[in-house]
């Protein structure tokens, strides 16, 4: 077995300030002062802070997260003003042994916390500290976590042990050293994450007060995982496509005291305000009756990554964190800013490139998810500043006003990426044209029985409907007492969707499903969909789309490297990975350096840094 070598941080030192670090001063406390186990622990207020402190640990992460995830991937690229290390990590070099990018550490220094808190919580139960229904959202959120951290050491560093007691003696540490612990490779990790997320005792989101509140002007509502999301996650890993598809569409008709219709539902703009920004729900195009005229671009896709609080906000959003001004600024800016930073990060040519060779609806070249300016000057992920491409996703919230308060957002799940996923869930389940429809221009565009406009191509299709003259679907009538319930006869769950959207001459009369808004990943872009030939192999024509479009929809959110790597995987392709990277070399002539990436990534051993002193 490998020799590893894993420093943990003072266990209580960490969880201790920052669980309390909504008051600035006690960021400030010297390690004598913080309380020990005798004197935490003892109710709910301490559990909380525990929580708190967690993810107070959890937010430093967000910039090596974003770069071992971007930049060993093809949507992000160096500047000149990168030093050795981040090339080192661009470059799939030899990686140097004080590289601070690809220390895991202060993953494991935070899952040992995940730790301490998760048998601490346990012995709060056993003595009565705590109430079953209090521990339960708590320890299954500190298991979450845990099982998502090590998600990410296994994507990159293809083996780690696996650790869950809590490491807090010098005598502990020599248990690693002789290989107590199992040390897991990235299909077990997996396997092994997902038999501990499914038997957690609370899967649902919090709703108490004390943690589903408002903390120093932030709802506390997308700051913690999400475990449905991260059940479907690991069930895609593991190739349990039904189980990935129905966590994944659980969420996705979520409605949390917000309009189900918009909901994680990438719904339409309101077109009786096409210019009004919070009537836009995210979407992108041209003003009303202006479809032709490059003159009328409305580009409120980006507003997501600057907006916070309104009902948008909250329909897109699942799981982000805050820089806050007063206490943690954002570490983005010194990455990604031109003109407030160190400028060490950039877009990748590929990505510009596939951005600016989409096409719209109308004919018109390019994706506003790029660089599309609009009437606003609004901009999608990128601007040109000074000739140079600048990543705006992490720093759109600066102010020229307030130059030093650097506020910002670390991103990571949304309902972007959560249809993405389940699209690639369903395609895989076998429901091809039901994944095709949700990747382009929605359900109700292309189902029949969600209007009565003819033209529908079913090609790709993998079910039959019963349906009457005008294409609608027959629906099957329940009469109880005086209450009338239609429903649709289709597909079963979790590939079920109700679009309709129905006058009252129709039957059912005056009904609206809750999916007769939703106008899909490219829809809501205004793109135009995308073609699969009659004699193309579906599945895999279907699946390269959507991690194509999965670059476009959440470049530079963290989620490529991992893409990449179970697609890899599932198809026992190491070729996918190594060509997905090496173009991006070629995007800017380097071939030399594209030939040698690509004839080192074909070794699944080398997808993997170093984890051994």
């Amino acid at each position: 077995m490998k020799r590893i070598k894993i420093i943990f941080g003072a266990v209580l030192t960490s969880i201790f300030i920052l669980g309390l670090s909504g008051c600035k001063d006690l960021l400030e406390v010297e390690p004598d002062d913080v309380l020990t186990d005798g004197q935490f622990y003892r109710d709910i207020y301490d559990a909380d802070a525990a929580i708190r402190g967690l993810y107070g640990k959890l937010i430093d992460l967000a910039p090596q997260y974003v770069i071992l995830n971007e930049l060993r991937a093809d949507l992000m690229d160096v500047t000149f003003n990168s030093d050795h290390y981040l090339r080192e990590i661009a470059n799939h070099e030899d990686v140097s042994n004080d590289n601070p990018w690809v220390n895991p550490a202060p993953f494991f220094s935070l899952i040992n916390d995940c730790n301490s808190v998760i048998s601490n919580f346990k012995t709060m139960l056993e003595k009565n500290r705590i109430s079953r229904e209090a521990y339960e959202p708590r320890v299954s959120d500190a298991i979450a976590l845990r099982s998502w951290l090590y998600m990410q050491l296994a994507i990159h560093y293809g083996e780690v042990p696996y650790i869950t007691q809590s490491i807090e003696k010098v005598d502990d540490l020599s248990k690693i050293e002789r290989g107590e612990f199992p040390v897991l490779g990235i299909e077990e990790m997996m396997a092994v994450l997902l038999t501990e997320m499914e038997s957690v005792p609370y899967k649902g989101i919090y709703t108490d007060e004390s943690l589903f509140r408002v903390i120093d002007g932030f709802h506390t509502r997308t700051m913690f995982i999400d475990k449905e999301y991260l059940l479907g996650e690991l069930h895609l890993w593991n190739g349990n496509y039904v189980a990935a598809a129905s966590y994944f569409k659980s969420i996705m008709e979520r409605s949390a005291g917000y309009n189900p219709f918009d909901q994680y539902k990438l719904p339409y703009r309101d077109n009786a305000q096409p210019a009004n920004p919070g009537t836009s729900r995210y979407t992108s195009g041209y003003l009303r009756f202006f479809d032709e005229d490059l003159n009328s671009v409305v580009n409120f896709w980006p507003m997501m990554f600057q907006d916070y609080g309104t009902a948008n906000y909250f329909g897109e959003w699942l799981w982000v964190m805050y820089f806050h001004q007063d206490y943690k600024p954002s570490p983005f800016f010194d990455l990604f800013s031109y003109q407030n930073g160190e400028y060490l990060l950039q877009p990748s040519q590929k990505i510009i490139d596939d951005w600016n060779s989409q096409i719209q609806g109308n004919q018109f070249t390019g994706d506003f998810r790029g660089s599309i300016e609009d009437i606003f000057e609004n901009k999608g992920s990128y601007d040109m500043i000074g000739g140079n491409p600048v990543i705006t996703k992490y720093i759109a919230e600066y102010d020229d006003l307030n130059s030093l308060s650097r506020p910002g957002k670390w991103f990571l799940w949304r309902a972007g990426s959560l249809h993405l996923r389940y699209v690639e869930a369903a395609n895989r389940a076998g429901q091809h044209f039901l994944a095709w429809t949700l990747l382009n221009n929605g359900v109700r565009a292309n189902y029949p029985g969600s209007d009565r406009l003819p033209g529908h191509d079913f090609t790709h299709r993998n079910v039959s409907y019963l349906t009457d003259a005008f294409g609608n679907i027959i629906y099957d009538l329940e009469i109880n007492g005086n209450d009338t319930t239609f429903y649709m006869t289709n597909l079963s769950h979790p590939f079920d969707f109700d679009a309709r959207q129905t006058t009252a001459a129709q039957i059912p009369p005056l009904y609206r499903g809750d999916w007769h808004r939703g106008i899909g990943v490219r829809g809501r872009v205004s793109l135009s969909n995308l073609v699969i030939g009659e004699d193309d192999p579906v599945l895999e024509r279907l699946e390269d789309y959507i991690i194509d479009e999965s670059a476009r929809e959440l470049a530079f959110e963290g989620q490529r490297w991992a893409d990449l790597v179970r697609i890899a995987i599932r198809r026992g392709d190491n070729g996918f990975l190594a060509n997905k990277i090496a173009e991006r070399f070629e995007a800017v002539g380097d071939y030399g350096s594209a030939s040698r990436v690509r004839e080192k990534l074909m070794v699944r051993e080398n997808w993997f840094l170093p984890i051994v002193d």
